[in-house]
């Protein structure tokens, strides 16, 4: 048979049954092996079919808290009941059908069948509170359909679009799936663990947990929690659902409380979601095995996504302090986070600064995030309380990694090092030291490969390095150096402007600076044909 003659059989089914009503229902059954076809078209239809039906029989009552609302010892009881009973376990084969659906390896599959599972729930909701049942909603089919689709090594982008949707627009959505995945990272390290005790036997998981772990965190990433109950979406289910807080700052203030109890549905959501947020975070970021990818990502903006929107930020600095002793690009990203939680919630990290100071390698000059490096450091050494010493170390480091690195970086590096020194004079003696007459990098009582910086010696050296930067091929890198010889004023220059210098760019200025005078390759002469009458090369017979 081909797919037109399903379809068409798909749809005469769901028509009769839609005529016939509850004497056709058996008809439902007809439908079910549809959803096992191998035609994508035919998947589709018999799903399409089989919702159409559902949501009538769940706005008749007939499945969902149908079987409550039945009393056994009436005279039609006890056959109502064998009804919806039966009818409740085609219910529940439709689920699990779609479940299995949403693990298959084509995306149109996948994305209908959830938007099928939501269509479900809304429907559902709306039944119960029409039947006076407001704080109903289909828990286990919600959570379901979240563990089904990322555990699962065919989760496309596309369905984790159609989920971040639902989270975005509808609030109640928003926390219920982080209340979700929280339980679901922690389950599913529960479950490598024992897969790990056990020798990897017995258990089964569909998807490596590196993998995992980046699907939830790519919906948790792009699911931005809103800055008040305003930015929340409108709610997909009941809006009088029961929404339970039991936060710490709750707990020990009975003030709190009481605005809690006057507080607004939206409100209480707002503050509900903002929990569910923390924890999940907390949860992915202590249980999860993020790629390397991943934690880049999270680091380059932790501090403006994530630090100020949850409860107790400071839970965060295990993560921050291991990502900041991680070493390479990692390091120098987690510096924005470690920044912000010292600055706005009084983190206290003893070797701070021992640890920024081994970033100062190659690495880091090649490393795209230089400027941003650079500018936070600059914050990092304007205190005025800072000892010489340590200050002269990152000055005379980066001087030296100067020498050996590209045009771009230097131009960053030599700006960072040019605003330190304004700010703190006492290093000055660097620069007017002499250097070493021979042998400078024997002689020079530097040890650029100590680790400490109390102890590298940097404060009893100069800046010799400067003077070899004044031949260096580029001109503005001249430019720059020479700049340290002159008055250096109070006032420090922006960083910024050179955040985006490259090769390229500084190519492109180069070439198109206007020039008065241009050096072209040219011999005078004292007469018309020369002192040897313009012939040099000629024989004239």
């Amino acid at each position: 048979m081909g797919d037109r003659t399903h379809l068409e059989n798909i749809q005469a089914i769901e028509r009769r049954i839609s005529t016939g009503g509850r004497k056709q229902l058996n008809g439902l059954v007809e439908l079910f092996p549809f959803l096992q076809a191998t035609s994508p078209l035919v998947v589709l239809q018999a799903v399409q079919s089989l919702r159409t039906i559902f949501t009538e029989l769940i706005r008749m009552r007939d499945v969902g808290l149908a079987l409550q609302e039945i009393d056994p010892a009436s005279k039609d009881g006890t056959k109502l009941l064998k009804y919806r009973e039966w009818l409740l376990a085609r219910y529940t084969a439709f689920q699990n059908a779609l479940f299995e659906l949403l693990r298959s390896p084509e995306p149109g599959i996948q994305v209908p069948a959830f938007n099928t599972v939501m269509h479900l729930l809304h429907h559902e909701s709306a039944a119960a509170t029409a039947s006076g049942h407001p704080k109903f909603w289909n828990r286990n089919l919600f959570v379901n359909a979240i563990t089904y689709a990322f555990n699962n090594k065919h989760c496309s982008d596309a369905l984790l679009h159609c989920i971040e949707g639902y989270a975005k627009k509808h609030g109640d959505i928003m926390l219920r799936l982080f209340d979700t995945l929280s339980e679901l990272v922690q389950q599913f390290h529960e479950l490598e663990c024992a897969k790990s005790a056990q020798g990897r036997q017995g258990l089964e998981t569909r998807i490596d947990d590196v993998a995992f772990a980046d699907q939830v965190f790519a919906v948790m990433w792009a699911v931005e929690l809103p800055k008040s109950a305003d930015g929340l979406g409108e709610p997909l289910l009941a809006p009088d659902q029961d929404i339970s807080i039991s936060t710490d700052e709750d707990k020990s203030s009975k003030k709190k409380k009481r605005k809690r109890d006057i507080a607004s549905p939206r409100s209480t959501l707002f503050t509900a979601t903002k929990q569910a947020f923390s924890t999940s975070w907390m949860t992915l970021l202590s249980k999860g095995q993020l790629s390397a990818e991943s934690i880049r990502t999270l680091l380059q903006d932790i501090h403006t996504k994530i630090i100020p929107r949850i409860h107790n930020p400071l839970r965060l600095a295990d993560f921050l302090t291991a990502s900041y002793s991680h070493g390479g690009v990692i390091s120098i990203l987690a510096l924005d986070g470690l920044f912000c939680l010292m600055r706005d919630y009084k983190l206290e990290y003893s070797d701070f600064y021992t640890k920024l100071y081994r970033l100062f390698d190659q690495q880091m000059m090649d490393s795209k995030y230089r400027s941003r490096f650079f500018s936070l450091v600059e914050i990092f050494l304007s205190s005025s309380h800072l000892p010489s010493y340590l200050v002269a170390a990152f000055v005379k480091q980066t001087c030296r990694l100067c020498l050996v690195a590209s045009a771009a970086s230097c131009q960053n590096a030599l700006i960072f090092v040019l605003n330190t020194l304004r700010r703190h004079r006492e290093c000055l003696a660097m620069l007017h030291r002499p250097g070493p007459a021979t042998q400078p990098f024997e002689t020079d009582p530097f040890k650029p490969t100590e680790q400490d910086p109390a102890k590298s010696n940097a404060l009893e050296s100069s800046l010799w390095e400067l003077e070899l930067l004044f031949d260096h091929v580029h001109p503005d890198i001249r430019d720059t150096a020479q700049m340290f010889m002159q008055e250096l004023k109070p006032q420090a220059l922006d960083s910024r402007v050179f955040a985006n210098a490259s090769y390229n760019s500084l190519f492109e200025k180069d070439i198109n600076k206007k020039s008065k005078s241009y050096p072209v390759a040219f011999c005078g002469t004292t007469s018309l044909f020369g002192q040897d009458g313009g012939f040099k090369h000629w024989v004239l017979n």
